[in-house]
């Protein structure tokens, strides 16, 4: 099961049209099932999508369904007979399958059949979806309760999605969305990734991703190649300028940080309250960044740098110190984009409420502060006012033994990513990127590039 600061994303598939009552009643009770299950900390455990409780009024419908159906964990598709006569539930059936034909443990497909709905009327009317070949649980009168639990049984056993599958079901989405078959071929041919028959989409798009992040090797140059190769070729072609960015952020830190290093983050962010905290040596400022994106997909994680600390104590409303003040402004001003105001314990209480709300999502929130702003005493009590944050404490040339004898309570040491020389070359190769997608080499040493 995903970690407890994760919630899988639960998609229904339906048609709007249903008037019977029984097939009504059960997508009411599937839905109110979904969302009544609760994690040990009482925190809601998936996160339900179905459209008529979850579109906003304006949202452009038909784009907001492809993004749920491209990045849900698990998907219950409800054939009632009106189903199976809509084009918008086939057309999501086949995506469905597509997805999870290409990603066979990235994604639960989960079908349940309404009467009259029969196995010949499914294979007449879905017609090249093959939805009969899977196994579908079929609706009766007396049965949907042990369907709902069938159902919750299976999304229980859901397996921990990783990162890296988050971040290559994205780029995955990314490339099945804008481009035609002979763009992906186009593409494919430069990855050198093998030629397939015209209309093979999806395992096009597939193989392209897997090839930009790599499976040969945890880090490499064949890694910063490739990229480098589609960014150019897509400069003028069907990716805007955002996406090549995004395209760009997600894929960058597969090529440096490996695997190993960069799972220790979400495992110390998911440590018990008021233990979490990792301290390290860097020379640039791109290599924590580096980190928390391969620790993280791109919207996973919530950075706030405290700066500009004279490290003077003085009397702060609430009798707190000045620097404990610098820090909870810092939290304040990420999440109400103003300066705090009131006293202290009321600022706490409402930064304490975001960063849990924060955690919820899964975006946990890292206090990235420099070593010589703090102290052990200053570290636990930053650990104990905010007790879900993580605290990554960093210093220019930290060494394991030193750090040791600096005796932070319960702080990992993570080690730089690269040696000073490769660090080096890393980030030219960035540099180089970022002049490829039209950006401004200024972004290398912008602190809130990746504090999405």
């Amino acid at each position: 099961m995903h970690g407890s600061h994760y919630r899988p994303k639960v998609f229904i598939s339906h048609s709007t049209k249903v008037t019977d009552p029984l097939s009504a009643c059960f997508l009411e009770r599937l839905h109110q099932a979904l969302t009544e299950v609760q994690n040990d900390d009482g925190a809601a455990t998936f996160e339900v999508l179905l459209d008529r409780e979850n579109l906003l009024t304006g949202e452009q419908w038909r784009e907001v369904i492809r993004e749920w159906m491209l990045s849900c964990d698990a998907a219950i598709v409800l054939l009632s007979e009106a189903a199976t006569h809509s084009d918008y539930v086939k057309q999501e059936v086949t995506l469905l399958q597509e997805r999870q034909r290409a990603y066979p443990d990235g994604m639960l497909l989960l079908p349940v059949s309404f009467p009259p709905v029969t196995e010949e009327k499914l294979r007449e009317r879905m017609g090249p979806q093959q939805i009969t070949e899977r196994q579908i649980r079929r609706l009766t009168e007396t049965n949907a309760h042990e369907i709902i639990e069938d159902l919750l049984s299976h999304l229980r056993l859901l397996p921990a999605r990783t990162p890296r599958h988050k971040i290559e079901e994205y780029l995955f989405s990314l490339f099945c969305g804008p481009f035609i078959d002979d763009e992906l071929k186009r593409i494919s041919d430069v990855l050198k990734v093998g030629s397939l028959l015209v209309g093979a989409q999806i395992d096009r798009a597939q193989m392209i991703v897997r090839a930009l992040l790599g499976a040969e090797s945890e880090t490499s140059d064949l890694r910063f190649r490739r990229l480098r190769e589609v960014l150019d070729g897509l400069r003028l072609k069907q990716l805007d300028r955002c996406q090549r960015s995004l395209l760009l952020d997600l894929v960058f830190p597969f090529c440096w940080v490996n695997a190993e290093a960069a799972g220790k983050l979400p495992d110390i962010a998911a440590r018990v309250p008021r233990t979490r905290a990792v301290a390290w040596a860097r020379e640039w400022e791109l290599s924590e960044r580096m980190y928390l994106l391969r620790g993280y997909c791109h919207l996973r994680a919530c950075t706030v740098y405290v700066s500009n600390l004279d490290g003077g104590v003085g009397t702060l409303p609430g009798g707190q110190d000045s620097f404990l003040w610098h820090v909870i402004s810092c939290l304040y001003q990420e999440f109400f984009y103003h300066p705090p105001k009131g006293k202290y314990e009321e600022v706490k209480k409402r930064v304490c409420r975001k960063v849990e709300e924060r955690e919820r999502e899964g975006k946990p929130v890292f206090l990235i502060v420099p070593l010589d702003a703090v102290d052990k005493g200053r570290a636990q009590t930053i650990l104990d006012e905010f007790p879900k944050v993580t605290l990554f404490i960093h210093g220019e040339t930290l060494t394991p033994s030193e750090f040791a004898d600096l005796e932070f309570p319960g702080a990992d040491f993570l080690a730089p990513p690269l040696d000073l020389e490769a660090e080096d070359v890393a980030r030219a190769e960035y540099g180089h990127l970022l002049k490829l997608i039209g950006e401004s080499l200024d972004r290398l040493d912008d602190p809130q590039r990746f504090a999405r």
